[in-house]
């Protein structure tokens, strides 16, 4: 009897050290698809200026519930090219000032279409969407105003928007005399204008195509098309200039018609330089009209001002990130800028990355690859007890002290797979993830597979990059973040759960 109780004492004490130990281990990190949305905050990023090459400015701006993220310092940030840690400056990181100014070029298409003689006069909507977004504008902005049709012409120099008056006179003079219109080297002008007067942020507006005499004698006007777009894409980015522009009319039209807007190639022009490109369709403007009794003029007014108004958003960064860039001999890279800032308690980290490629020594950087804010809990210190529990343990026999590594062999195997559950998780309803790219289907290809509404991810414990989780399991459990590369097993079982066969 003395024996049994002597060893019911002795596995007493186990259990009561044990329960100690399990209790004062750190508790799991929170999933991060479990994160309330309103308290996430959401990154707008600009681009990457390098026409000071080697020194970068990379602009943006991070909100939290529609303000302003508070006073981040360049310690919040990491910057890697092509994986190489760039060193940062202690002042590396600005904000921006509210006396600072926006500078922007508007171009109007003065075409005899924008206001044509029978059908949908265009450039009134046009002038009313201006005078709107002007009135919005800080008054220490500037704004110039220029014209493009048969020629390039200059209607307003640089003026600050607190000479309103100025402004509009010239928006109210606005007229469309032209017969034809050289699309490509009206944007060339303009390229060449903002680059003489350090303008940042040009704002095209047209309903048209390329249509002159040269241009359609080519046997080949695709080959054309791409080499200008090409070619007036670099020099934007090579100006550090981004090119927002509006297109208005039919691009389902015959490429012939006078209907037809050449949307494709202010894509293909703005996109590459972190603009945007938007479409009023007129057929649809045509067929709301008839729907709603309203005038198609009053339908493209509303329907610019909201573009603009949302292009407006993207004119001004809370903040500009500066620092020199490497030397590399590379001819194409990445480039990572790794945010990891506290909120409170509160930590959270996010890796963006900006593809670039080399023009004439130069690195000239594409559309930053943006992903939601990553919730990641600091881990706790693992505290052992005090001196006299561990004397305690060791006073358990060696019989007893066999059984510890199956125990906790146990619990380490249910941690590893409570881990993995956490960090798969199943996209839900209006999640920013919806849209955006896995990076193992990247590409034009790939955005058909873009993750979608009830997806099943991987979000890397490391980097945070989500991956489609067939992804992940088929890259041999490996994330595809060349700056990461963390490997992470996933039990057979787990992916047996999720439909996953490797």
């Amino acid at each position: 009897m003395k024996k049994i109780r002597f060893l019911a004492a002795l596995f007493l004490v186990f259990h009561f050290s044990l329960g100690t130990l399990v209790a004062q281990s750190p508790s799991p990190a929170k999933s991060p698809a479990k994160t309330e949305s309103s308290d996430e905050p959401v990154l707008s990023a600009g681009n990457v200026d390098t026409s000071k090459h080697p020194t970068a400015t990379v602009n943006f701006t991070i909100e939290k519930q529609g303000s302003v993220f508070r006073q981040l310092e360049t310690s919040d940030v990491e910057v890697f090219y092509d994986g190489q840690k760039v060193e940062l400056k202690p002042d590396a990181l600005k904000k921006a000032k509210d006396s600072e100014s926006v500078r922007i070029l508007f171009v109007i298409d003065k075409s005899g279409s924008m206001r044509p003689k029978k059908g949908i006069d265009k450039l009134k909507p046009a002038q009313d969407a201006l005078f709107n977004f002007v009135n919005n504008l800080s008054p220490v902005d500037e704004v110039a105003i220029s014209t493009f049709g048969e020629d390039y012409e200059e209607v307003l120099p640089l003026t600050k928007v607190e000479n309103k008056s100025k402004i509009q006179d010239a928006i109210s003079n606005l007229a469309a005399p032209d017969q034809l219109t050289n699309f490509y080297s009206g944007i060339e002008s303009a390229v060449n204008q903002a680059g003489s007067k350090e303008i940042k942020n040009i704002i095209f507006l047209s309903d048209a195509k390329e249509d002159n005499e040269d241009f359609n004698l080519l046997k080949d006007k695709n080959a054309e098309k791409r080499r200008r777009e090409s070619d007036l894409s670099g020099k934007l980015n090579q100006k550090g200039v981004r090119f927002f522009a509006v297109a208005l009319g039919n691009p389902g039209a015959d490429s012939d018609s006078q209907e037809f807007v050449d949307y494709d190639s202010m894509k293909n022009i703005a996109q590459p330089t972190q603009g945007t490109a938007d479409l009023i369709d007129l057929p649809d403007i045509q067929e709301e009209s008839k729907t709603s009794g309203r005038t198609s003029e009053s339908l493209i007014a509303e329907k610019l001002k909201n573009q603009l108004a949302e292009v407006k958003k993207m004119l001004k960064f809370s903040y500009a990130l500066v620092f020199d860039l490497p030397r590399t001999s590379k001819t194409n890279g990445e480039m990572a800028i790794n945010f990891n800032i506290t909120d409170g308690s509160k930590k959270w980290r996010q890796s963006t990355t900006y593809p670039y490629t080399v023009t004439d020594g130069k690195p000239i950087f594409e559309r930053a690859r943006v992903l939601p804010f990553i919730l990641s809990s600091a881990s706790k210190n693992l505290s052992y007890g005090n001196i006299s529990l561990i004397y305690l343990l060791m006073l358990v026999p060696l019989g007893i002290l066999s059984l510890i590594p199956g125990v906790f062999n146990k619990f380490a195997a249910a941690a590893e797979v409570r881990k993995v559950n956490e960090a798969i998780v199943r996209i839900p309803v209006n999640s920013q993830l919806v849209g955006a790219q896995c990076p193992g289907e990247s590409g034009p290809l790939g955005k058909r597979y873009a993750f979608r509404e009830g997806d099943t991810l991987i979000v890397c414990p490391q980097c945070g990059t989500p991956h489609h989780l067939i992804c992940w399991a088929e890259n041999k459990f490996q994330c595809m973040n060349r700056m990461c590369e963390r490997r992470y097993q996933i039990p057979e079982q787990i992916l047996m759960k999720h439909n996953v066969q490797v």
